[in-house]
């Protein structure tokens, strides 16, 4: 069984602030593999291009760059004083790849650079070593962590954010994608190791990360024969509504009241405006900008057209309705994987299979209000 799973969800369900979270926690390896030309946040890691190089068509290359990963991981710890907690030694090499959320380094900026150099040049030193194995910096990275929670089975997390870049071929004459390559590699991790692999995207088709193979995979290699037994995919994050507070309205005003609205549903919205409010920012601006927000988010990705107002697709037909009426989508069932990933659905299922996948609009005002707006404002989309 190779040591990792998918991780599906919407955008701003909260996927990469569990991340964040879990690195108070644990040691979390965390890469964007983002395209270049993209304005999303976390921004791509310094480190995507080397994961998504041409020469990765090679198994070996992708054994030395885990090598040179793992190994960074284990000069960093080993190096520690071991007297100094837990949660400061986390901190620390959080600061260092540039992940943890409350850092002192704008998001924008965490590209990652010099632990990216690190991790190049311990790959440099992997190949000239004599008998160097990546079993044997697994085992380094694992005796130098387990400081963390000696008895847990896992102590280091390695995630691959945007992982759908891992679809890919190296090149244009290749016909295995990046992550056939990177799964066979992973497999070779020995058990017991304390690392596992998270493969996050919004798109269920990463899922398929997850399938099992059959015996007549043009890929298997010698004693990878028959099924394989993977980790389920992971879709369930308890993010939502977790900013709406504990206590109850003490009155309607406070019930109905913008600050309380904005918490219930994806926690994005809430913590705008908390943030927003704190800085001073007026409340009609903070209104407007988290509205348009959720605008876009359900709209998702447009094509280039000759037009100022591009016709209405059936997915967005369907996310404008979704938090509004919330419309049954059995009948366009073909279209779950794309609302998921592009539109704000959220993922409700994915079979054993990876075959079907089911979605829904859970209640939550800011959408609604937002495809409210839409709805009311064009007047093609009635």
């Amino acid at each position: 069984m190779g040591p990792y799973a998918a991780l599906i969800g919407p955008s701003t369900s909260g996927k990469s602030r569990l991340l964040m979270e879990m690195s108070q926690h644990i040691c979390v390896v965390y890469i964007c593999l983002r395209p270049t030309n993209s304005t999303g946040l976390p921004p791509r890691s310094a480190l995507a291009e080397h994961i998504l190089h041409t020469t990765a068509g090679y198994e070996t290359y992708y054994t030395t760059l885990l090598a040179g990963i793992f190994q960074v991981v284990a000069n960093f710890f080993s190096g520690r004083n071991p007297t100094e907690n837990i949660q400061d030694r986390l901190k620390k090499w959080n600061d260092y790849t540039e992940v943890a959320s409350l850092g002192t380094l704008d998001i924008e900026k965490r590209t990652q650079i010099q632990f990216t150099a690190d991790v190049l040049e311990e790959m440099r030193k992997f190949i000239i070593r004599p008998n160097a194995t990546l079993a044997g910096t697994v085992a380094a990275m694992r005796d130098s962590t387990k400081f963390i929670a000696p008895s847990s089975s896992m102590r280091v997390l390695l995630a691959l954010d945007e992982a759908r870049a891992l679809l890919q071929t190296p090149g244009p004459s290749d016909e295995i994608s990046f992550f056939r390559i990177f799964r066979r590699t992973i497999r070779e991790i020995p058990t017991g190791m304390g690392i596992f692999i998270l493969l996050v995207d919004t798109t269920s088709y990463v899922a398929n990360f997850s399938l099992k193979s059959s015996s007549f995979d043009s890929s298997a290699r010698y004693k990878f024969e028959g099924e394989n037994r993977l980790y389920d995919p992971i879709y369930q994050i308890s993010s939502f509504d977790a900013m709406v507070p504990s206590n109850p309205p003490r009155s309607w005003e406070e019930l109905v009241s913008p600050e309380r609205l904005f918490k219930y549903g994806s926690p994005i919205f809430g913590a705008y405006f908390r943030d927003a409010t704190s800085e001073g920012q007026l409340p009609l601006v903070i209104y407007g900008a988290i509205l348009e927000l959720a605008f876009y988010t359900l709209r998702g990705p447009t094509e280039p057209a000759e037009s100022t107002q591009p016709a209405m697709i059936k997915p967005q037909a369907f996310a404008f309705l979704g938090p509004t009426i919330q419309p049954r989508i059995n009948g366009a069932s073909h279209l779950h994987t794309e609302l998921i990933a592009s539109h704000a659905a959220h993922c409700d299922y994915i079979s054993p299979g990876c075959d079907l996948v089911m979605s829904n609009y859970p209640s939550q005002f800011t959408l609604a209000a937002a495809a409210g707006d839409h709805l009311r404002d064009d007047s093609t989309c009635i």
